[in-house]
């Protein structure tokens, strides 16, 4: 079932690759871009005491081995590494059994990403991480296809674990990355599945134990870093009212009072966005996190690090973040409506930006219905079967599974801000992109 992957289209993915890299430089440049978390990856990874800070100091150690945030070489080696990651992807789907045609869907779909246009130059560890689980898929497609467990499976563990050690919310592929193992071996063909993929999630999970492990015994905090707690607690603090206040537990009680406190402050002064009247004239959580979500999105960095940091006092970060984590977990607890309003609109925002702005799943759906027109009026519609049967089934399985490990932590336990979204739409235009590449095909062919 596999495919060889000839010289032409390496040749025609390298020269896809350099037309990239060279339009980004005479567009945007390689100036590096330092973004509002640059300092803090930094800050951890000079720190004396590394593993008790807010960011992990891996990133960081990266950017000192590499000269520091400044060294203007840094966003061509992000740019470098991104097209590398795509590039093994491509060739692990030829040799898997895709078509050209499939490959190349995916592969426009990476060239043309936000993530790539919009974050190439950003000191940050977003576009860094996700060429690493691009590598990552990559080796889950060649284990599908066969590849050796104690050599692919290893590099797959090793990919993931720098993925999500350099942005956690890359977390859910320590469980989705074999699952997305074991449904592209199953497509590919018989063979013991089960067991491969139950010792592929150990290994996956490996990279995780160890650092949570290390940062136990340094620090006492059994985790990829004291940041989860803090970032979430800017959900749970929009979340809160008086009412949601009374049902917390006796010792949060005096914290979340001093959030409200200071979140009611901060509106009657504009610093932070007042939930809006509903059509009753009430100020409504729930309606507004349901029809109005991107308001909280707007001005959800504004209560965290405006009305939630000050309030740490001498804590020290790791305290302080689990006390938030605790308070934000009784949060939903004592608010689960409001909680499930949160959910739903997290969602419905992620979704409409990841398509909405999306451009080359934009262009892509644009051209679909000129195009299904045409096919349909010339009776051109059906696809021919045979070498193309693994395309969608493998193309659905890797957008599905790629999509929730890089965007579920985003809507559980925070906003889904716009880079999580660039990130975790990278392969939505993949399947848009085969379809009307696909129409192309039926109606230039002969006969």
């Amino acid at each position: 079932m596999s495919s060889r992957v000839t010289r032409a289209e390496i040749l025609a993915c390298l020269a896809a690759a350099g037309l990239v890299a060279a339009l980004l430089g005479v567009t945007s440049g390689y100036t590096p871009w330092l973004s509002p978390d640059t300092g803090g990856y930094v800050a951890a990874a000079t720190s004396p005491e590394p593993w008790g800070q807010a960011r992990h100091p891996l990133f960081g150690w990266i950017l000192g081995w590499l000269g520091g945030p400044h060294t203007r070489g840094l966003p061509l080696v992000q740019v470098a590494l991104y097209l590398t990651g795509g590039l093994a992807l491509l060739g692990a789907l030829r040799s898997y059994g895709l078509s050209v045609r499939a490959a190349a869907s995916l592969g426009l779909s990476l060239l043309g990403s936000n993530l790539v246009l919009l974050w190439h130059n950003a000191v940050h560890p977003e576009l860094l991480s996700a060429s690493l689980m691009l590598l990552a898929l990559a080796l889950a497609v060649r284990l599908a296809a066969g590849a050796a467990l104690a050599t692919a499976g290893v590099a797959l563990a090793a990919a993931l674990g720098l993925a999500y050690l350099l942005r956690p919310t890359f977390l859910p592929g320590i469980v989705l990355l074999p699952l997305l193992y074991g449904l592209l071996a199953r497509l590919h063909g018989p063979g013991p599945v089960l067991s491969r993929a139950l010792l592929l999630l150990v290994l996956c999970a490996t990279p995780f134990l160890a650092n949570a492990a290390w940062r136990q015994a340094k620090v006492g905090d059994f985790n990829i870093v004291s940041f989860g707690g803090f970032q979430m607690s800017g959900m749970a603090g929009l979340m809160l009212s008086p009412e949601v206040v009374g049902r917390l537990p006796s010792d949060l009680r005096p914290l979340g009072q001093a959030i409200l406190d200071g979140r009611t402050a901060a509106e009657a002064r504009g610093d932070v966005i007042a939930t809006p009247l509903n059509s009753r004239g009430e100020r409504s959580f729930v309606s507004a996190a349901l029809g109005y979500y991107d308001l909280y999105a707007r001005t959800y960095d504004s209560l965290l690090y405006g009305v939630i940091a000050p309030l740490q006092g001498d804590e020290s970060w790791v305290a302080w973040n689990s006390r938030l984590m605790r308070f934000s977990v009784a949060t939903v607890r004592a608010a689960p409506d409001r909680y499930a309003a949160w959910l739903v609109g997290g969602t419905a925002r992620a979704v409409g930006r990841m398509v909405a702005t999306n451009v080359p799943l934009v262009l892509a759906l644009a051209l679909l219905a000129p195009l299904f027109a045409a096919a349909a009026w010339r009776r051109r519609l059906p696809l021919r079967p045979g070498s193309a049967a693994l395309d969608v089934p493998a193309l659905l399985c890797l957008t599905v599974v790629y999509t929730a490990a890089a965007g579920a932590l985003m809507v559980v336990t925070t906003f889904p801000a716009a880079r999580y979204l660039d990130t975790a739409g990278l392969l939505l235009p993949a399947l848009p992109i085969y379809a009307a590449l696909s129409l192309v095909a039926g109606l230039t062919r002969r006969g």
